[in-house]
């Protein structure tokens, strides 16, 4: 069984035994047609940057884009992340180069970060590992070129998706829950958008097999769906989330909610499918995430849990 499927299946089977989390089916064919007619402009512009720089730039990001919860203060999101890289960028901050960050510490990195302004976000020393990690296996096994690592990926995104979680630091992100093995690899696929957006956008051509990614296994995407209507929760953890309280990783809780965002976003794209052929992997959760912003049924913060898999 490919990968795609493997994740699919296996957010399906949470749901099967889920008692916190149900899908609103009605709201999720109302949300495939807004899906339908609605576009969104793609995270990243890097256009006055080389392929090889826009992609390492791309690298960068995922490896330390995840848990947006701050120590002091409110959930701040990931683009604070890209507004610090891309100004270090304008000043001439070498931060591309592979071998620049892997002499940064955490007191360099942190400076780097507060440039914008403060920054309050934990897991600071982890993002500088994830970083350095995926640095130091970029330049020992693919010559620091990330062109050289899609090619030896065949420029498949199964392939991209599995060479991320097998070989980089905090992208394998499987559950095993009372024995069983759940793959969500929610941050591997989200590089693996950036990367295909980046390079269909210099070649024309996108990854084979892109249109089967599956983002969904976030924060953001369950929110948007909860807001939306198209994801039900029990009393009880309808009050966590309201209140903020920590949800564990790994937890009850955060599996079914992050299952049943794959089988709500796996719907939608099966609902799409005779419209749109290829559906663009990112554009469902993006459009949910805009459209739960100004249209929501009930406004519940973002599920709060302290992890570096997303």
């Amino acid at each position: 069984m490919d990968i795609f499927n493997r994740i699919i299946n296996g957010a399906q089977r949470v749901m099967s035994e889920a008692t916190a989390v149900h899908l609103n089916e009605a709201e999720l064919v109302r949300l495939a047609e807004r899906v339908d007619e609605t576009s969104v402009i793609p995270q990243l512009d890097l256009s006055d940057l080389s392929l090889e720089k826009q992609l390492m730039f791309a690298f960068i990001w995922g490896l330390s884009n995840f848990c947006h919860w701050q120590t002091q203060g409110e959930y701040c999101g990931p683009e604070h992340l890209k507004a610090c890289y891309m100004e270090a960028i304008e000043q001439g901050v070498d931060i591309l180069n592979p071998d620049f960050l892997q002499a940064f510490d955490e007191d360099l990195y942190r400076q780097l970060l507060d440039k914008k302004s403060p920054c309050h976000l934990c897991f600071m020393d982890k993002r500088l590992d994830c970083i350095q990690y995926g640095l130091r296996v970029l330049t020992g096994k693919y010559d620091g070129r990330m062109l050289t690592f899609l090619e030896q990926c065949n420029y498949e995104a199964q392939k991209i998706v599995m060479a991320l979680t097998t070989q980089f630091l905090a992208c394998d992100d499987t559950y095993i829950h009372h024995r069983r093995k759940y793959p969500f690899y929610h941050r591997a696929q989200r590089m693996t958008t950036d990367f295909d957006w980046i390079y269909f956008n210099h070649t024309k051509r996108h990854f084979i097999g892109y249109d089967r990614l599956i983002l969904s296994a976030d924060d953001k995407t369950p929110n948007a769906l909860i807001r939306l209507g198209g994801l039900g929760c029990s009393k009880t953890l309808k009050q966590i989330l309201k209140q903020k309280q920590l949800i564990s990783p790994q937890s009850d809780f955060e599996l079914q909610l992050r299952a049943a965002a794959v089988s709500a976003v796996a719907k939608i794209k099966k609902l799409l499918a005779p419209k749109r052929p290829v559906t663009a992997p990112d554009n469902v959760e993006q459009v949910l995430w805009l459209l739960a912003q100004t249209e929501f049924k009930e406004d519940v913060p973002p599920h709060k849990t302290l992890t570096w898999f997303y």
